[in-house]
């Protein structure tokens, strides 16, 4: 059965309690689907909803972005631009079980599946809803491509874990993407107490 319904969780009180969210349907509700990325957008007090497929037969995979906001409850279909004109920035390709992750207001996504694997990395600027392609160094090794890893922002980088990649294994690989220098660091784990192959 598909859902469509928001919950709040209030992390104040002891124990946690759910809620649902009263949405506004004058807006634009996404439609259900799964291998979706959603993050907080805390300078416009929003959520970004990005991508996912649905549950037919041909599983269509979407780039669609909707937006949430705190404030009136309500979802919007957000109309992106994308520079088609400049080679260094082809069509955004549709996907699920990516990541995303904020970054100086910013929401970047990474990797994921539709009809091939990704490792490729995309900005997404609210200001001019206009999305980029982020080129990586060219003096560094790359993650293979994959879909169902982790991802957080730490010092100013982004760290990647696990997933499942093009080559069929599931990962037990951790990078990091630094901001600064659009370098990825295979970071090295000497100890053999370290997390197994997994993925979401």
């Amino acid at each position: 059965m598909e859902r469509k319904e928001m919950l709040s969780m209030d992390h104040v009180d002891i124990p946690t309690t759910w809620s649902s969210v009263q949405i506004d349907h004058n807006g634009t509700i996404p439609q259900p689907k799964y291998g979706s990325s959603l993050v907080p957008l805390l300078s416009k007090g929003q959520l970004l909803l990005f991508g996912g497929s649905d549950q037919s037969i041909r599983a269509l995979f979407s780039n669609e972005l909707y937006s949430f906001s705190w404030e009136n409850q309500q979802w919007t279909l957000v109309e992106t631009n994308f520079p088609y004109d400049n080679s260094l920035n082809p069509t955004f390709p549709r996907r699920h079980f990516h990541t995303a992750i904020v970054y100086k207001e910013e929401m970047y996504i990474f990797a994921g599946k539709a009809n091939g694997y990704w490792h490729d990395l995309w900005k997404y600027t609210p200001n001019t809803k206009i999305w980029t392609k982020i080129l990586y160094n060219s003096e560094c090794k790359i993650p293979a491509k994959r879909y169902g890893h982790s991802a957080v922002l730490y010092d100013d980088c982004m760290w990647i874990f696990g997933g499942f990649d093009c080559e069929s294994w599931m990962c037990d690989d951790t990078w990091k993407f630094d901001f600064r220098d659009n370098k990825w660091t295979n970071i090295i784990v000497e100890s053999n107490e370290k997390p197994s192959c997994r993925m979401q």
